[in-house]
C-alpha cells in the first residue's frame, strides 16, 4: 500500500517527459504521428541521444512553413538566399541549365544586393559563357 504513491508518482513522472516532448515535436511543426514516434523513442537509451541529434540538426517543418511565407511576402533573410543559391547549384549540376539561370535569376531579383546575389551573377556567366 506504500508502494502505491511512489507508482502515481512515478506515472506523473513519465506523462509529464512525454508531454513535454510531445509538443516540442508538434511545435517544431511535426505531425502528430511522428511526434508520437520521436517522443517514445525519448525513452529509450540511445535511441533519445539519436533522436535530439537529429533533431537539433535538421530543418523543422515549420522553418521550412517560415521560409516559403517569407518568400511568398518578398522578405527573405540571407539564409534564404543561399537556400535558393544552393537550389539553383544543384540544378546546375544535374545538367538542368535553363532552371539554374532562372533559379540564379530569381536569386538576384529576390534578394538585391546580397552576398548570393553577387554569386548567382558570376554562376549565370559562367553558365552562359560554357553554353554559348
Amino acid at each position: 500500500m506504500q508502494d502505491l504513491p511512489k507508482f502515481f508518482a512515478g506515472i506523473v513522472v513519465i506523462v509529464a517527459f512525454g508531454g513535454f516532448w510531445f509538443l516540442v515535436f508538434r511545435k517544431a511543426g511535426y505531425e502528430s504521428g511522428t511526434s508520437l514516434l520521436m517522443t517514445i523513442g525519448m525513452f529509450i537509451p540511445l535511441v533519445n541521444v539519436g533522436i535530439a541529434i537529429y533533431f537539433v540538426s535538421t530543418t523543422w517543418p515549420v522553418e521550412g512553413l517560415v521560409r516559403a511565407s517569407r518568400g511568398q511576402a518578398g522578405i527573405g533573410s540571407e539564409d534564404d538566399a543561399f537556400a535558393a543559391l544552393s537550389l539553383a547549384t544543384r540544378l546546375e549540376s544535374r545538367g538542368e541549365v535553363a532552371g539554374a539561370i532562372s533559379k540564379y535569376e530569381e536569386v538576384m531579383r529576390r534578394f538585391r544586393g546580397t552576398e548570393a546575389a553577387k554569386d548567382a551573377e558570376v554562376s549565370i556567366r559562367d553558365l552562359k559563357s560554357k553554353t554559348g
